[in-house]
């Protein structure tokens, strides 16, 4: 190995190595990329070698995208789209939500436009009453409110913040390993999250179902991540919001 990351020597002449991520594997057939930079002189391989990096990095990219499935790459269409027109003309933005949001929004959950009409006129027509009342509906909302932007996920900022968290390696997986555990029990947004919401995964914690609880000590850990860390260190700080969310 060379002075350089991915840039070996192999028969007087270095190529570029670079080690195939583990997830996009199966769609670029490969493990490893090796390309020559037919250099024997080390620095002028380094000028070829960023290149052919930049390319590697790129195909990466794009079979990444590949994997997406059909149904985000679909909301993101329609969210780059609600966000286009609630800048160039807002006024359009409302009936875009109506005939291509909600419909988007419907399908997903299998639902017909006939049993949601029913249900917004329930609702006093209240569009978005309607949709939470369906079975699912909060569901369906999460989805609107994600594709429009009135809801953040709870994981939303987690790449940007872990630069930022000042934890060494072990314990910011451990961090990680609890964010995602309490996204995935709560399933709310940023701006919904209750007091009632942690209550109930402390509980769920404390006292699972058929298991031994954990112990107040690990409980502790777990909501100092929550609060004093991925709360109060990135979106008060790092990220500039107007407050900390507030359980």
């Amino acid at each position: 190995m060379g002075r350089y990351p991915h840039l070996v020597l192999h028969r007087r002449r270095w190529m570029v190595r670079l080690i195939v991520p583990a997830d996009v594997r199966s769609v670029i057939g490969q493990s490893v990329f090796k390309i020559s930079t037919s250099e024997t002189d080390e620095h002028r391989a380094v000028s070829k070698a960023g290149v052919i990096i930049a390319g590697l990095k790129e195909r990466i990219r794009v079979a990444r995208a590949t994997l997406r499935k059909p149904i985000e790459t679909q909301a993101e269409g329609l969210a780059a789209t609600y966000q286009a027109r609630q800048t160039a003309d807002p006024s359009s933005a409302e009936p875009f939500i109506l005939s291509e949001v909600i419909a988007f929004v419907l399908e997903q959950q299998g639902h017909a436009w006939a049993d949601y009409g029913r249900h917004v006129r329930d609702a006093g027509y209240d569009a978005y009453a309607g949709l939470r009342s369906l079975p699912n509906g909060d569901a369906a909302t999460r989805t609107l409110d994600a594709i429009t932007g009135q809801a953040t996920p709870f994981l939303k900022y987690l790449d940007d913040w872990k630069p930022h968290a000042g934890l060494k390696p072990r314990p910011l997986d451990q961090a990680i390993a609890t964010l995602k555990e309490f996204a995935g029990a709560m399933k709310q947004p940023i701006e919904r999250l209750e007091a009632k919401h942690v209550q109930a995964w402390i509980d769920g914690l404390i006292n699972p179902a058929g298991e031994t609880g954990l112990s107040a000590a690990t409980v502790g850990r777990k909501l100092s991540t929550l609060f004093h860390k991925y709360g109060d260190v990135f979106w008060a700080d790092s990220c500039g919001r107007d407050k900390v969310v507030s359980f």
